[in-house]
């Protein structure tokens, strides 16, 4: 790929890095007021012409723009400027001065210790976007480059979902195969926030083990199943030294299913901090109102059995309906004695009471169901009395 000498405002200093969708190039405002502002020197990170004049490319290109532009946080790489001139379209983005986590830390097995504290600035990371209703989607060691002084850095928003945006087509998976999590290929409308959790345990795991949890090379189709349902291997094979409570984080982690995972990257930091023995437990938070931009932490690293472990809150409109119901069924049926209406209030209330199971917190759907079943039995009893005694009559 031909380099130019200077694009838009800015002058040309030298090459960076290469890849399949162009280059990034070291460049600097020629405006010394601005190139102050932007901290000097930048990366700019140059499409290739051919795929600039593709419209699914330049949409993706554009979007990385438009989503890094608003993004402003420590752990994340700061994007400056969309810069349109001529048939060249270019990013220009903060220069950090280090190196792609893949890089850092190829094939070696990171200490606990360590794995944890990037982990966790990782996580933050995530967490200020999804708050911003970003997924990155496309979480991997290439896209963190740890900085002079060890901080991670995450960038390469290009294939983000933004709330209210699908950000992807119909059916059509996007992501690295590796560090994909399984919806993103299975039914991408489902992707939320726990795609990049996925994502995130997939390097805590790569860090601690020196490798991924499958062989390389390995064919798609066979990695993709291997995911899907839940056939990695524990990590304990490859660094036994972790520990139980470790490996179980991690396969929480990277559960197949999105129910099982952790709904923050932060709560599932905070369990590998503290299955790893980093610091003292974390307390379980509250989750928040459905649709709330946070979801809370709502499981503990150190646990005997997954299936609590992996039980999540449950409260809405259905837990509060289903008890109404069977409150208002057992009424009508115990006071007009329809020994059916009554089974079916009955039905209903032991429903709404497991669903408020799940959920201790709601205490109203759990007051409303208990007082259905009530009502309900006592409609059975009636109805069943009266029925007994109609027949009896009749003999």
């Amino acid at each position: 790929m031909e380099q130019p000498t200077s694009i838009g405002a800015y002058r040309i200093l030298g090459p960076l890095a290469e890849g399949g969708m162009g280059v990034v190039l070291r460049a600097r405002h020629r405006s010394e007021v601005i190139a102050e502002r932007q901290g000097g020197d930048v990366a700019l990170k140059l499409m290739r012409r051919e795929m600039a004049s593709r419209p699914d490319f330049r949409q993706r290109f554009e979007r990385e723009a438009g989503v890094g532009l608003r993004l402003e946080h420590p752990g994340i790489v700061n994007v400056h400027d969309l810069v349109v001139d001529g048939e060249n379209l270019a990013l220009v983005m903060e220069l950090v001065d280090g190196r792609p986590l893949n890089e850092a830390f190829a094939g070696q097995q990171v200490p606990p210790n360590q794995v944890v504290e990037l982990v966790l600035q990782i996580a933050e990371a995530l967490n200020y976007a999804h708050e911003a209703g970003v997924v990155h989607r496309d979480l991997k060691p290439a896209n963190v480059m740890v900085d002079g002084e060890g901080r991670p850095r995450i960038l390469d928003f290009g294939i983000a979902k933004e709330r209210g945006g699908s950000g992807t087509r119909t059916g059509t998976g996007m992501g690295t195969v590796a560090y994909m999590a399984p919806e993103q290929y299975r039914d991408a409308k489902r992707v939320d926030r726990r795609a990049d959790v996925y994502a995130l345990a997939m390097i805590a795991y790569e860090l601690l083990a020196g490798r991924l949890p499958f062989d390389e090379p390995c064919s798609e189709f066979s990695l993709l199943r291997s995911k899907a349902e839940g056939d990695l291997p524990p990590i304990l094979r490859y660094a036994p030294q972790v520990g139980g409570p470790v490996d179980e984080v991690l396969s929480m982690g990277l559960a197949p299913e999105i129910e099982d995972r952790f709904y923050t990257p932060l709560a599932f930091g905070r369990a590998l901090r503290s299955a790893a023995g980093c610091s003292a437990p974390e307390p379980i938070e509250p989750r928040e109102s459905p649709g709330a931009a946070d979801l809370a932490v709502v499981s503990e690293a150190r646990t005997k059995s997954r299936a609590k472990s992996r039980r999540l809150p449950v409260k809405g409109p259905l837990t509060d309906g289903l008890a109404v119901a069977s409150l208002v069924l057992s009424l009508i049926g115990a006071i007009t004695c329809v020994f059916p209406l009554s089974i079916v209030a009955v039905v209903l209330g032991v429903a709404s009471a497991i669903r408020v199971q799940n959920a201790p917190d709601d205490y109203t759907g759990g007051g409303i169901a208990l007082a259905g079943i009530l009502f309900g039995a006592l409609g059975t009893a009636v109805g069943g009395f009266f029925v007994l005694a109609f027949f009896g009559s009749m003999l």
